[in-house]
């Protein structure tokens, strides 16, 4: 199975930073193809190799549009239609352990759309740290993203994207279906989960 991981990440010391490459090392055994994506463009030149010796991707795009821009950026740059599981990973999230639980649970799911912690918190949604689609979920997902293109404002970008990428996906291909392996409603009453059950997450085994 071709799999294609667009990890996105922001920072501006030329060196890059250890949580990254630990979360890049540990992203590698799961997908055939990993892009490292960003806007510094005053990596150096051990950081650039590190990548390089690790067959990781380096694309550099402006800053615009957040994570979602940068996915917007990559996506629009990959031939997606050759891979049948495509990641949108970002760095707001130290990984700390490796994420082979994760992916037993993603191939057993039978889900579409697939995110470790999902929320309810305004509308249903699947929190846009790390969210991976499955074959038939592809194209619509990159039509969605060739549609709204960038957002100017961080409101913009909440709204168009993280709270209604999995609405917009079930709603309109209702066969499909989108969950999370932490499900908010075993965290919390209401909120977020990552934020106000973020105690009950640990203590059951989230990687993040």
């Amino acid at each position: 199975m071709r799999s294609l991981c667009l990890f996105c990440s922001y920072f501006t010391s030329p060196k890059l930073p250890h949580y990254v490459r630990y979360y890049l090392e540990q992203l590698l055994p799961h997908f055939t193809d990993v892009v490292f994506i960003t806007s510094n463009k005053n990596m150096d030149a051990e950081s650039t190799q590190w990548l390089a010796d690790r067959n990781i991707q380096l694309m550099i795009c402006e800053n615009k549009g957040w994570d979602f821009g940068m996915w917007h950026y990559g996506l629009m740059n990959s031939t997606t239609d050759s891979y049948e599981r495509i990641a949108l990973v970002n760095d707001s999230c130290i990984l700390f352990k490796p994420l082979t639980d994760f992916f037993k649970w993603l191939n057993a799911s039978n889900l579409d759309l697939a995110g470790i912690t999902d929320s309810s918190q305004y509308t249903y949604h699947l929190q846009s740290y790390f969210i991976v689609m499955n074959k038939r979920a592809i194209a619509p997902i990159v039509a969605y993203f060739k549609q709204h293109g960038l957002q100017a404002t961080r409101e913009d970008v909440i709204l168009l994207y993280e709270l209604t990428l999995a609405k917009h996906l079930t709603s309109h291909h209702p066969q499909m279906r989108a969950g999370a392996m932490y499900c908010w409603n075993n965290f919390v009453k209401e909120g977020n989960p990552s934020v106000y059950g973020i105690d009950k997450l640990i203590m059951a085994g989230i990687q993040l």
